[in-house]
């Protein structure tokens, strides 16, 4: 990750002036004589994403730290020349959509999360919602199984029923002919006790 820190820049004139600079990859494997900071280290060479200097390679100290007063080494020579105009332009122009084709790749992630994320909240509602139907059908199936069971055990009981309607019908029937017998001989009887007493 490029860092940004302010150092001194000798410019071919030999005066300096101080400006932030924001540095890429450090590449130790160039041509040429190698370069040393004021520390003594072997002098990378890194890019520039400072605002005027974008793509400008330069060599700098490699331990250099904004963060830390005592690492700062303000070793700084360009090994580019300066670009011209239109190169500055372009360059300036590739890295600023180069930065806002991050800004919106990182945009279209967070909203792939976003949506990933609902999607995950739709599916675990559905999983539920399933969970819910299949009980309710299984429930259903209960009660539809319950219902022919006593449908059938109803049907039984109907048949039962008749039957021993019938029966009774059929006794009662029985009964009153046998009282009716007995009671044609209680009379019958009763004519011969008459008889008997006349």
């Amino acid at each position: 990750m490029p860092i940004s820190f302010t150092c001194s820049m000798p410019s071919s004139s030999s005066s300096h002036t101080s400006a932030p600079v924001e540095f890429g990859r450090q590449e130790y494997d160039y041509e040429g004589p190698s370069q040393f900071c004021f520390c003594g280290l072997k002098a990378p060479r890194i890019m520039s994403w400072s605002e005027k200097n974008h793509g400008r390679r330069l060599f700098g100290c490699p331990i250099y730290d904004p963060m830390n007063k005592e690492r700062q080494c303000k070793f700084f020579v360009w090994y580019d020349q300066d670009f011209s105009f239109r190169a500055e332009e372009v360059i300036s122009w590739l890295h600023n959509n180069k930065i806002e084709l991050e800004t919106d790749l990182d945009d279209a992630r967070e909203r792939i999360k976003a949506l990933r994320n609902v999607l995950k909240r739709y599916e675990e509602k559905g999983e539920q919602q399933i969970e819910a139907l299949e009980k309710k059908v299984n429930d259903l199936q209960m009660l539809a199984t319950m219902t022919m069971v006593y449908a059938a055990k109803l049907e039984k009981w109907k048949k039962c029923g008749q039957i021993s309607l019938v029966v009774a019908v059929f006794l009662a029937l029985l009964l009153a002919f046998f009282l009716f017998r007995s009671w044609v001989l209680l009379v019958d009887g009763n004519k011969g006790f008459k008889r008997l007493g006349n």
